[in-house]
């Protein structure tokens, strides 16, 4: 409790961003993205930065994974910026007004797990297809839940507390027959 009115306390002060904290029994779960496009788009660096901070931006490089940035403003971004481009835009209005081809990052955020979940992060693969004039075609290839170690996460289905109430369920009625036979 403390943490959270320590925390509303420096948002409304301005002292710094909005917290980013997992409900009670939730751990917060790492996004990351990994972008790929073919080789006829040589010429152009790919830089992603959210709408909230573009300060935050982040250049590309094929493969490499970076961290997604999160919260309620982020809307992350993907910018197709010429090769020969000097200094980037550090404002918000000043990224819309270059005329560089854009598009939303298409990865689906995953904010919180159960804090006995097995997923530890999110990695989605993003590939770039291509550039058609200001917009920038791109896809989620592949979403994967990874664990700690990186392999995939094994998360267990509904059947699995289905089965245990449903055995809760039978040892019940059993122990109520036994106690109803007993009884003189």
């Amino acid at each position: 409790m403390k943490a959270m009115l320590l925390a509303m306390a420096c948002t409304t002060l301005g002292l710094a961003g909005a917290p980013d904290l997992a409900p009670p029994g939730m751990r917060l779960v790492r996004n990351e993205a990994v972008v790929d496009w073919p080789d006829t788009l040589a010429a152009v660096r790919f830089v992603v930065a959210p709408a909230q901070s573009p300060t935050r931006r982040h250049e590309l490089v094929r493969g490499e994974a970076f961290p997604v940035p999160r919260g309620p403003f982020a809307n992350a971004r993907i910018f197709a910026v010429p090769a020969d481009a000097g200094e980037l835009p550090t404002e918000r209005d000043a990224w819309t007004a270059t005329g560089w081809p854009s598009a939303p990052l298409p990865a689906t955020l995953l904010h919180s797990v159960p804090a006995a979940s097995a997923i530890h992060r999110v990695r989605t693969d993003v590939a770039i297809d291509g550039i058609d004039g200001a917009t920038i075609r791109c896809r989620a290839v592949r979403r994967s839940q990874l664990d700690h170690a990186g392999n995939p996460a094994v998360v267990p289905s509904a059947l699995v507390p289905a089965l245990a109430a449903l055995a809760g369920l039978a040892l019940l009625v059993r122990f109520a027959r036994q106690r109803r036979g007993a009884t003189p």
